[in-house]
């Protein structure tokens, strides 16, 4: 299956997990905030390559449900009642290099 095929299969829309169900539900009643992990594509496909049919099965599977949650970061840039920011993006690479003594550059 394709990745596009994957972001709109029923299995994905209906997940269990439905972030627009989830802010819909719990964001009158509750201040929510999301904290997207962003880590390395290759890191992530590595790290799995034999789920989903091998490597290629497996980014398809990875990649469908990025561009789900890249739909829903878009369409939900701030919240709707208090106009906040709604979610933050941190980079896990900037996580790992501060905890394990990373002596490279630093981008500015």
């Amino acid at each position: 299956m394709t990745m596009q095929g994957i972001a709109q299969s029923d299995a994905a829309i209906n997940h269990p997990v439905n972030l627009y169900q989830f802010l819909e539900l719990y964001g009158p009643h509750a201040r929510i905030k999301f904290v997207v992990l962003h880590r390395p594509y290759l890191d992530m496909l590595a790290s799995h390559v034999t789920w989903d049919g091998g490597w290629e099965g497996h980014s398809n599977v990875i990649r469908g449900f990025m561009m789900l949650l890249r739909r829903f970061l878009d369409q939900h840039q701030v919240d709707s009642l208090s106009g906040e920011k709604l979610w933050t993006l941190v980079c896990v690479e900037r996580l790992t290099a501060k905890l394990y003594g990373y002596e490279g550059e630093e981008e500015t």
